[in-house]
């Protein structure tokens, strides 16, 4: 794939030989320009994705000068749409507002 950058073998334990390839190209943060859609981010406190994605997707989106975008952390630990119901007002606000739409 293009996205991928093969970094070659690499010996790790017990001589096991792993063929080790950066998938951080593939990551949606490598796509990040100031062109970049309306994007509204909702995780909770208890995520499966560690805290520190949303954090550094935030900060690229920031150094890049993205300003149509939301974040927000939620408490508990679903993840995904289990955070829907407490954000869908807003997530569909904010997203309305951006693309110029209104409810």
């Amino acid at each position: 794939a293009p996205r991928l950058h093969d970094l070659g073998d690499c010996e790790v334990k017990h001589g096991v030989r792993l063929h080790l390839v950066n998938l951080f190209a593939a990551s949606p943060i490598s796509q990040v320009d100031r062109s970049v859609a309306p994007l509204y981010l909702a995780d909770s406190e208890g995520d499966i994705m560690p805290a520190v994605q949303l954090i550094d997707l935030v900060a690229r989106l920031t150094s890049v000068g993205t300003r149509n975008f939301k974040s927000m952390t939620l408490p508990g630990a679903g993840h995904s749409f289990e955070n829907w119901a407490p954000v869908a007002d807003d997530a569909i606000a904010f997203l309305g507002q951006s693309l110029g739409r209104t409810r």
